[in-house]
């Protein structure tokens, strides 16, 4: 099924993709203005996840910097 940006179902099975710990760490870094890259060979979890960290997390603030969410080969 195709999941519409404006539907929530699939947060959740993003969220699954991190234990805890991992999910702190990558929250932190993004609070505190680091880099951070993400690899996935599925472009559609990697475009799902990118979203979720710049948009929906981040929520009142928004993402002011520059989002790169696909490099080619």
């Amino acid at each position: 099924s195709i999941k519409k940006w404006y539907s929530t179902e699939w947060i959740t099975p993003i969220l699954k993709l991190f234990t805890l710990e991992r999910f702190i760490d990558v929250f932190t870094l993004m609070m505190l203005e680091e880099k951070i890259v993400f690899v996935c060979e599925n472009s559609h979890i990697l475009t799902h996840l990118v979203y979720l960290f710049t948009n929906v997390l981040p929520k009142p603030f928004y993402y002011p910097y520059p989002v790169v969410s696909m490099i080619p080969d």
